[in-house]
């Protein structure tokens, strides 16, 4: 069944691809220590397609969503007229790492944690069919030694 998935989604995903132009493409938050918060990243999002487009609520999925948050958002519902503009900030935060025992904790621990920035997207009038496209983010979440 996956295999008959896949490529449905990276059909559509080219296909909703095709109506806007998301900068940047891929968002890297380098290493941030667990717990606390990055600097914001904006991504901004342009209605390239001929039609108005209406946005659903932007969200973080995939592996380590809970390590990543979405701030200030100028997209989720609103109506995006051809060449429009609209913007949305994310941060990383990633959640304390598990511990080991105190005896191998000298060291620091880096651990890459994975997400995936999806806006929902409907061509106005046509809201039975909604696409989405996704934009890879990732950043390192770094354990140190706790100090006494």
């Amino acid at each position: 069944m996956k295999r008959l998935l896949a490529p449905l989604f990276l059909a559509l995903f080219a296909w909703a691809e095709g109506w806007l132009e998301v900068v940047p493409e891929r968002v890297e938050f380098g290493t941030v220590e667990e717990g606390k918060l990055s600097k914001p990243k904006k991504i901004q999002i342009k209605n390239i397609h001929s039609k108005d487009i209406v946005f659903g609520s932007v969200n973080i999925a995939g592996r380590d969503f809970l390590d990543f948050r979405i701030g200030k958002d100028l997209c989720s519902y609103t109506i995006l007229k051809p060449g429009a503009t609209c913007e949305v900030e994310i941060f990383f935060q990633p959640r304390p790492l598990p511990r080991k025992k105190e005896k191998e904790e000298k060291k620091p621990h880096f651990v890459k944690k994975e997400g995936l920035f999806v806006v929902p997207l409907s061509e106005l009038p046509d809201l039975d069919r909604t696409l989405k496209v996704a934009v890879p983010i990732t950043g390192t979440a770094l354990s140190e030694e706790k100090k006494d």
